[in-house]
């Protein structure tokens, strides 16, 4: 069973739970042992390590949960394979935000079929603030595991426990309120705000609470209706575990939006602990994001399949050229070794002039062969540090294509640089979006394509034959390297 902690400046939510499959009906059963709310935090090292105590947490993996200081944006990007589609949404997210290269970053991709844009929710965190997160637990003797973002796992909550397709969640809790709007897995919009439920309930202000609520709801769906890939939910629903009559708050949000509301509290704790027990109980393609940064083993860049047909073209030229090269010095070695030995043997001979003449012929011929092998020498060096061709221009064709799609040539101008490939598909129609994919990767300088032609691949079958071209930096370097 899993240990999550819920991680802000001011508040500490702890629990302890999973979402367990029940055997034979293949269903879940959400499971809570455990849970602790702490408010106010003097100090977080202190309170960490008296949890970490308290619940035998010492020298265990806990997962941590970041919610307030997580940004969100969203925007849309050209559908392609899921590689490529990370990669220019980091790209699109380093041009709207100029700091974004000090972030971590979570990439949620929504790619509808028969749509050419994909939509991307991005989740993004200084990662200044999450290392001092990190160092925290590890303060308090625990161990770091996986980053998850608490949208994201209100999404995934709502997915699992119920179906409508858009809802519109109020997590109403003594620390602070949170407001989102989900989909099918996916959060489209929220709104999280350090307002205190408790506050208002000590001093018996349901009304003004019921209010502040409304204000905040009411901005929520004025959001989704100024973005047109936003729908507006079909319905609301209140979790809270600190309101007394949340019925009578759900009826009040119901008259004032004609929206149906309810209330739905599976188990009588925060909707943080609920929502962080089912996303990370989660695996496979359900799996909750984690926030990651841009290289390195957590990379949200991902790493793809070990062996490509880019990779393998790549592998192939450097490997022809690097063995063929090799295989000529070997040879130039050989024959200077051969003459050498041959010239011993001769200077041993009866006949001194007879040895001098052969001697002074034998040195005019090793003096040309040191000259080869000076050249040969020269060669390997000026190509040990040159970079043949760089894999960021073959990914930028690899991960644009789709799968019908094959490299029939290609072909390096290195003094370009210039890198172009021949690549077949079934549709014409097809050779336009793809250029723009490659263009969208952020590699080139300068992406075009020369007229398609149709080429017959047997009686019945014909396959689009496009030239693709792509101009890297100058210098002989990728700029976007």
């Amino acid at each position: 069973m899993k240990y999550y902690i819920c991680l802000e400046e001011d508040r500490i939510w702890y629990v302890r739970g999973r979402f367990k499959r029940c055997p034979g009906s293949g269903s879940r059963r959400l499971e809570i042992v455990e849970w602790e709310f702490v408010e106010p935090v003097p100090d977080v090292v202190s309170a960490l390590t008296r949890l970490a105590e308290k619940h035998g947490m010492e020298g265990k993996r806990v997962n941590l949960i970041v919610g307030r200081d997580v940004k969100m944006i969203g925007f849309t990007i050209p559908k392609a394979g899921k590689n490529a589609m990370k990669r220019m949404a980091v790209n699109e997210m380093s041009l709207l935000d100029a700091g974004f290269g000090n972030h971590a970053v979570a990439l949620d991709l929504r790619a509808k079929a028969g749509r050419t844009k994909a939509a991307v929710t991005a989740y993004y965190m200084e990662q200044r603030s999450l290392d001092a997160y990190k160092k925290a637990l590890e303060d308090g003797k625990m161990i770091c595991g996986r980053v998850l973002v608490l949208p994201d796992c209100m999404a995934l909550m709502a997915r699992e426990l119920w179906r409508e397709e858009r809802v519109l969640l109020l997590d109403v809790s003594q620390g602070g309120m949170g407001f989102y709007v989900l989909s099918g897995g996916h959060c489209l919009a929220c709104r999280m705000t350090g307002l205190k439920a408790g506050c208002f309930l000590r001093e018996e202000a349901l009304d003004m609470l019921c209010e502040e609520m409304a204000e905040q709801v009411e901005g929520l769906i004025q959001d989704c209706r100024t973005e047109a890939d936003i729908p507006v939910p079909d319905c609301m629903v209140i979790m809270t575990s600190c309101i007394p009559d949340a019925g009578a708050a759900a009826e009040y949000m119901s008259e004032r939006f004609k929206i149906p509301c309810c209330v739905r509290m599976p188990e009588p704790v925060d909707a943080t602990c609920l929502a962080v027990c089912v996303a990370g109980s989660l695996e496979g393609k359900k799996k909750a994001l984690e926030l990651g940064y841009g290289d390195g083993e957590n990379s949200v860049l991902g790493h793809g399949p070990f062996m490509t047909r880019g990779w393998a073209l790549f592998l192939l030229a450097n490997g022809l050229a690097a063995a063929g090269l090799s295989l000529h010095a070997a040879c130039l070695n050989h024959r200077a070794g051969k003459e050498l030995a041959r010239t011993e043997y001769a200077m041993e001979g009866a006949e001194y002039k007879s040895r001098v003449r052969k001697s002074m012929q034998m040195e005019e011929r090793i003096g040309e062969i040191s000259h080869d092998m000076e050249k040969t020498r020269t060669a390997k060096a000026l190509l040990a540090g040159k970079n043949l061709l760089g894999m960021d221009g073959f990914r930028a064709f690899t991960e644009a294509m789709d799968p019908d799609m094959r490299i029939e040539s290609i072909s390096f101008d290195g003094e370009g640089p210039f890198l172009q490939m021949v690549v077949s598909m079934e549709r014409s129609e097809d050779v336009p979006a793809y250029v723009e994919r490659v263009e969208h990767s952020g590699v080139f300088r300068q992406v075009g394509h020369s007229l398609w032609e149709k080429r017959a691949e047997d009686r019945e079958t014909y396959r689009v034959y496009a030239t693709v071209y792509g101009t890297l930096g100058t210098g002989g370097q990728d700029e976007a390297q």
